[in-house]
């Protein structure tokens, strides 16, 4: 984290001296509470945010990612098989996860708001830079009935509470995954 803080810090002051005028937030992490790693999402973010106070840093706005991904049980989970039949690959059969509850993109928000309050950047805009059901444009669920209404459901729950939202992606094509080269 500390290389993150640095490149960011110069890339800030860089742009800024350049184009005092531009807007630069960050640091788009993804924010993931049906995992272990609540913990160390906010302790990567109090650190972030302690190092801009540090270097005097004032960030125009504060952005995540957000997706609703719960991890893959184990093995000798009691509801394990009957699990395993609503699991779908992410990550190019890397990862198997779960659709956490609906209402994952507030439960995010609450979170990073929390945090702002607690470091006194509550008047600092959010932006979810990237939301989606899941971050794999090839996964099953897209084109589907619950993905539309989840879209519609996240927007119409969240808009008011953040700056921006940045759906991700409209399209099964593109270029992360090089599929662009086939067209």
């Amino acid at each position: 984290q500390n290389k993150y803080n640095i490149l960011f810090k110069e890339t800030f002051l860089t742009i800024k001296k350049i184009l005092p005028n531009m807007k630069i937030g960050g640091p788009s992490i993804a924010i993931n509470l049906a995992t272990d790693q609540e913990e160390t999402c906010k302790k990567w973010l109090i650190n972030f945010l302690n190092y801009l106070n540090e270097n005097e840093i004032s960030i125009d706005f504060l952005s995540i990612h957000s997706y609703p991904l719960m991890p893959n049980t184990t093995e000798d989970d009691a509801n394990s098989h009957i699990l395993d039949k609503l699991r779908y690959k992410t990550f190019k059969g890397l990862n198997k996860a779960f659709i956490r509850d609906i209402d994952y993109m507030k439960e995010d928000i609450k979170f990073l708001e929390k945090i702002m309050k607690e470091k006194n950047y509550e008047d600092i805009p959010i932006i979810l830079s990237e939301w989606n059901a899941e971050p794999s444009m090839e996964s099953k669920i897209n084109d589907t009935c619950f993905l539309a209404l989840s879209i519609i459901y996240n927007t119409l729950n969240n808009f008011h509470r953040v700056e921006g939202m940045i759906y991700w992606t409209l399209s099964d094509i593109f270029e992360e995954y090089g599929h662009y080269k086939n067209i």
